[in-house]
């Protein structure tokens, strides 16, 4: 896979408009994360949604055990949607959705977030 092929494409896709991160004190597994991002999408004001799950990699795995990671969002939605509508939809506790903040280079955002789609934990799916 040509991960830069791969986040311009995905930049070009879809009107990407917000970004946030996700990050709990457990590890989330990828089916648990496609429920909270199909909960999400119910959203009238969510229109799609791109994400990726990533292992924190700076933490120290022999004293972290769980292996902790975070999801990286790309959204398309309504300029309406706030962190309490996440939050609701997600049902996910408020201290792990960081900002959401919005997008003002597209193939600079979708090159970050999938900088470790390659990796052998990572997953990322479409909605």
């Amino acid at each position: 896979m040509n991960k830069i092929n791969y986040a311009n494409s995905l930049a070009e896709m879809i009107p990407w408009n917000m970004t946030t991160v996700i990050r709990t004190h457990y590890r989330m597994k990828p089916h648990v994360m496609d429920k909270k991002v199909q909960e999400l999408i119910k959203s009238p004001k969510v229109n799609h949604v791109f994400y990726t799950l990533e292992d924190d990699f700076e933490l120290d795995y022999q004293q972290n055990l769980q292996k902790i990671n975070h999801a990286h969002l790309l959204i398309q939605g309504s300029g309406t949607l706030s962190r309490e509508d996440m939050i609701k939809h997600m049902r996910i506790n408020s201290k792990a959705l960081l900002e959401i903040q919005r997008i003002r280079g597209k193939k600079a955002i979708t090159k970050y977030i999938t900088k470790y789609i390659d990796h052998k934990n990572a997953h990322y799916n479409f909605f």
